[in-house]
């Protein structure tokens, strides 16, 4: 080391003039640094071949080659020769300060000068020797380059001297500052440090120590699984992450947004500058931990409602999460199981297990119901490698199946017959769904048009709740005791799956009618006006065209309209006559007589009122006189029968 050396030293804007060149004689002495005179032999000029920046010569950071030159005179009447010895001597400490890094550029209000000021300096150990000779008065252009050591840095006093000489006056000499001391350190702050897939990170890095670090920060992410940060570099490519400008100390890049899940892996460079080295973060000191997402998932039954035996589906929308694939696999839980632990109905059937997503839906395949109640879906979404799995709630989609409605249907047997005939009935319950139960049987009485009055069957054996068979139920049988019109009615019970229903008071009707006989009573009884309330069905004033069909004119020209509008009473007065007309009056008046016996139920009559109006119908429209009269013998006859009435 050397310190403290006190010789004159040019620098800056001065070291560009010229060394004087007047001749010396040689000394013993050392003389001052910037004698126009090098052992009275040589005169130099100021070295060029580097810039000055602005007040001192600097090389730049990676610029670790020094190249200058100078021009040297002979001063002398004869050839010289030697060599020229190049040092490099490190300054460490200028003026009591530390600056061995280069920094700063100026120290106490000056710059930095070996020559100037106390300083202490390492000595070249390994000086650069290159031969030199000139002839008398010549001048010659002197090349010297120096490459410094990767990494070097700092201030060095530049020497050109002969060699060996240590205590002398050198030929050239001025100061070289190199750049690039500056060893920061990178700290970065990751944002989130956790997240969902789909997430947007990005990266902050902070910049410290060094020399006043510039410049820019160039971010990489590695992905999930690249642990040693080895792999592709996501941002690669991408605005906003490379050459990060420096604010303050930091940097901030773009954000990313996350596509998988894993842990991703920031590795920020900050690029250095003139003053600062390089320097990056190491992998897996800022890492995001990014998880799966969570999507919903909604579901649609259908249909909602419907009655036992409908087909119901379900679909599920998955929504949410990060572009969800995979499969969706359907539940069905059955009425009454509100918490759905019970029994899959739809666990070993096709079309409900991992039916894949498409477009973010997913449809199960149909079931066909089998029983009433409520019924619940449950969907469960099975997620994937950026998607939690999602469930619907038990109580989310729930189906209500109603009851299915069957329609009865009844066939009395016989659906006629006269008084004391044993009547029963059939009801066939069809429809629905596969009904069962049983059929109660009711019976009402003639006159009973509304079903309101008596069951004549309640609480006879066989008639209520009898089982159905193949869809049907037949009744016991019940003998009847008056003329008219039976009413059955049947009721189906219904079961779990099938609503109860009950046939119209008057779809089943079964017509009893009296037994017919030998008895009768004359028109002389009918048209008795103490009679008169034994009437039945009919009455005195009703007109004779309201019952038989009587012809305006008869063939031989005789009227008939006189006949037709007189009453049933004026028929049994009538006397008759030679004309059809008359012939007709005769018919009548048996026929009127014969209708009022056929429909009293207490007088057993050898024709019914439907054959008597029949017969007497086609004699009057006959024309022919000996018809209509021999069926009024016909009808007189039995009208002689024996009267039972009083």
């Amino acid at each position: 080391m050397r310190s403290g050396r006190s010789r004159l030293w040019l620098f800056s804007s001065v070291l560009g003039a010229a060394f004087a060149a007047a001749a010396l004689g040689a000394i013993a002495a050392l003389a001052g640094e910037g004698n126009p005179n090098y052992l009275g032999i040589l005169s130099s000029t100021a070295p060029t071949g580097y810039t000055p920046s602005p007040a001192f010569y600097s090389l730049a950071q990676g610029q670790n080659v020094l190249n200058f030159q100078f021009d040297v005179t002979n001063l002398t009447d004869g050839t010289q020769a030697m060599n020229l010895q190049l040092n490099l001597d490190h300054i460490i400490f200028y003026q009591g300060q530390d600056i061995s890094d280069g920094q700063p550029g100026v120290v106490n209000g000056a710059v930095v000068d070996g020559q100037l000021g106390p300083s202490t300096q390492v000595q070249d150990p390994n000086p650069t020797l290159t031969a030199f000779s000139i002839g008398a008065h010549a001048t010659e252009t002197v090349y010297m380059s120096r490459t410094f050591a990767a990494g070097q840095c700092g201030y060095f006093q530049v020497d050109v001297a002969k060699e060996g000489l240590t205590n002398q006056t050198g030929l050239i000499g001025f100061e070289i500052r190199v750049l690039g001391c500056g060893t920061p350190s990178i700290s970065t702050t990751a944002s989130p440090v956790s997240g969902q897939v789909g997430t947007a990170i990005q990266d902050v890095a902070n910049v410290t120590g060094g020399l006043s670090p510039t410049g820019t920060v160039t971010f990489a992410l590695f992905g999930p699984g690249d642990s040693s940060c080895s792999g592709t570099n996501l941002v690669s490519g991408l605005s906003g992450f490379a050459g990060v400008p420096l604010s303050g100390g930091s940097a901030s890049s773009a954000a990313y947004t996350t596509t998988q899940t894993g842990t991703f892996n920031w590795v920020p460079r900050y690029n250095g500058d003139a003053n600062n080295n390089p320097v990056s973060s190491a992998c897996g000191a800022e890492q995001v931990t990014i998880i799966p997402a969570s999507p919903a998932i909604s579901t649609t039954p259908a249909p909602a409602s419907g009655i036992v035996g409908v087909i119901i589906s379900d679909s599920a929308s998955v929504s949410g999460g990060v572009s969800p694939s995979g499969t969706v696999t359907f539940a069905l839980f059955g009425p009454g199981d509100t918490t759905c632990a019970g029994p899959n109905l739809v666990a070993s059937l096709s079309g409900f297990a991992n039916v894949p997503l498409s477009g973010g839906s997913a449809s199960s395949a149909g079931y066909a119901t089998t029983q009433v109640g409520t019924f619940r879906w449950q969907a469960s979404y099975s997620g994937d490698s950026n998607n939690n799995p999602a469930v619907s709630g038990c109580n989310a989609e729930q189906v209500t199946i109603q009851p299915a409605t069957p329609a009865i249907s009844t066939f009395p047997s016989p659906t006629q017959g006269t008084v004391g005939v044993v009547i029963h009935d059939n009801a066939s319950v069809t429809g629905g769904f596969s009904p069962t139960g049983t059929v109660s049987f009711a019976l009402f009485a003639p006159g009973d048009t509304t079903c309101a009055g008596a069951n004549l069957v309640a609480g006879l054996s066989g008639f209520a709740n009898v089982p159905l068979s193949s869809g049907n139920a037949s009744s016991a049988g019940y003998t009847t005791t008056q003329v008219g019109s039976y009413r059955w009615v049947a009721a189906y019970s219904g079961d779990a799956n099938n609503n109860p229903v009950v046939s119209g008071c008057n779809a089943e009707q079964v017509t009893i009618t009296k037994p017919l006989g030998t008895q009768g009573c004359t028109p002389g009884f009918w048209k008795n006006p103490n009679h008169f309330a034994l009437w039945t069905g009919y009455t005195p004033n009703e007109l004779v065209s309201a019952v038989f069909n009587v012809p305006a004119v008869f063939p031989d020209g005789s009227n008939g309209t006189s006949l037709a509008g007189s009453s049933l009473a004026a028929a049994l007065a009538f006397q008759g006559g030679s004309t059809l007309n008359g012939a007709s009056q005769i018919l009548l008046r048996a026929a009127v007589a014969a209708l009022l016996n056929a429909s009293n139920p207490n007088v057993a009559y050898s024709m019914t009122t439907s054959q008597i109006i029949t017969a007497v119908n086609a004699a009057l429209n006959s024309g022919d006189r000996t018809q209509i009269t021999n069926l009024a013998t016909q009808l007189d006859n039995a009208n002689n029968g024996g009267c039972p009435l009083s």
